[in-house]
């Protein structure tokens, strides 16, 4: 039994379009384990062969038409994925960024810069000060402005969204 090339597909004990229904079956489950898009175009490919496996026999029109689809199928998912990236007006914020514009707790009074206090976000407690030289008792609801290294800096005053204090400055 010689395993070289294309043949390998050609002795295969089952039928090719199996091979290929198998092939995206297992793609598509590794795509669904890293989530990172590169993976399922070939899965796509692994499909449009099963197809040509179905119209013709000729395992090396088979191989071509894989390679081709999944090459295709690649190039259609860059596209969109830059096109999602390029019209999507802001950025998902993540770990500490998401803390901007939440809502917080005082648990231990906050007096301006001078006096650091602690707030709750969420579950978790934070070392907070605040620019506003006014004192902040526990149990005041304030807003996340900033987070710098382990403290957030708080006021009582919602912060102004990136859109709006660019239309109030008129640039």
């Amino acid at each position: 039994m010689d395993f070289s090339g294309w043949d390998l597909l050609i002795q295969l004990p089952m039928k090719p379009v199996y091979f290929w229904l198998i092939l995206a079956v297992a793609l598509a489950g590794v795509e669904m384990m890293t989530l990172t898009f590169f993976v399922l175009p070939f899965s796509l490919g692994s499909l449009i062969a099963a197809v040509a496996a179905l119209i013709t026999a000729d395992v090396n029109t088979q191989i071509w038409i894989c390679a081709l689809a999944s090459l295709g199928w690649l190039v259609v998912c860059q596209i969109l994925y830059r096109r999602y990236q390029r019209d999507t007006p802001h950025k998902v914020k993540s770990n500490v960024d998401a803390l901007v514009g939440k809502k917080a707790l005082v648990t231990e009074e906050i007096v301006g810069e001078a006096k650091r206090g602690f707030v709750k976000i969420g579950g978790e407690v934070w070392s907070a000060i605040s620019p506003d030289e006014q004192k902040l008792i526990p149990g005041t609801a304030v807003y996340v402005h900033a987070v710098e290294g382990a403290k957030v800096i708080v006021s009582i005053h919602p912060p102004v969204e990136e859109e709006e204090r660019l239309a109030a400055t008129g640039t």
